[in-house]
């Protein structure tokens, strides 16, 4: 009786299991979309539209609605991924000649870096304003400014969840078997949830409420329908 106590599906055990499970299975989809390189983007969209339906719905089908989001948001997702990797290429080949200039070159680091850490900040935002708002891309790079500006604090706790994690597995290369082994069972999913928790405290005033777990309305809020409704950018 302990035993299929703990196992119940519905015991603290359970749920915490069900829950990894879910991270597990939208990060294996989400190492798919970086086969390509392409489909990056769309794949981080993606998993910012599985993670926050987990969070507010508690219970997701992670496979159909990661590939959902993925559908989604390629067209619009796609487009800024291209623009964002010509920009890191032209960036590193800045502070390569940056790094050849010596002395001279102390300004040029201080603007390089400042235009790196707004174009990495937008990024951070904007992917998850694409999984959760309807809008062309200049509505959601502006929403995504203003998120970003809405609470400063929460802007930098979502950077050094992206860049610490990443900094650690670059750091410390002995460890990187261990690190490698993270990342592919759940770093990018349990990365988004994270900055997820964080985001969503700004994003719920423009977001229809949630129903009550296990109402009518929340089974309905569960066909894709109902869900794009609710997470559709309220003007």
């Amino acid at each position: 009786m302990l035993f299929s106590g703990f196992m119940n599906p519905d015991s603290r055990f359970g749920r915490v299991c069900g829950f990894l499970a879910n991270l597990i299975i939208v990060n294996l989809c989400f190492l798919l979309t970086l086969v390509p390189v392409i489909t990056a983007g769309a794949g981080i969209a993606a998993m910012y539209y599985a993670v926050m339906k987990l969070m507010r719905q508690r219970e997701i089908r992670p496979a159909s609605d990661f590939w959902k989001g993925f559908r989604d948001n390629f067209k619009r997702a796609t487009p800024v991924w291209i623009v964002l990797l010509c920009l890191a290429v032209i960036l590193i080949m800045d502070f390569r000649i940056a790094a050849f200039m010596g002395v001279w070159a102390h300004g040029m680091w201080i603007g390089l870096a400042g235009t790196a850490l707004v174009i990495l900040l937008t990024a951070m935002y904007l992917f998850p304003v694409m999984a959760c708002f309807y809008g062309t891309l200049k509505e959601q790079i502006r929403n995504s400014f203003l998120f970003i500006g809405k609470n400063i604090l929460t802007a930098a706790a979502v950077f050094c969840i992206n860049v610490i994690p990443m900094y650690l597995t670059y750091r410390y290369a002995a460890y990187l078997p261990l690190f490698a082994f993270l990342w592919c069972m759940c770093g990018f999913s349990l990365t988004a949830f994270l900055n997820a928790r964080l985001l969503l405290g700004i994003f719920i005033p423009y977001l229809k409420p949630a129903a009550p777990a296990g109402s009518v309305a929340a089974e309905e809020e569960k066909d894709e329908q109902a869900w794009e409704a609710e997470m559709k950018y309220l003007q």
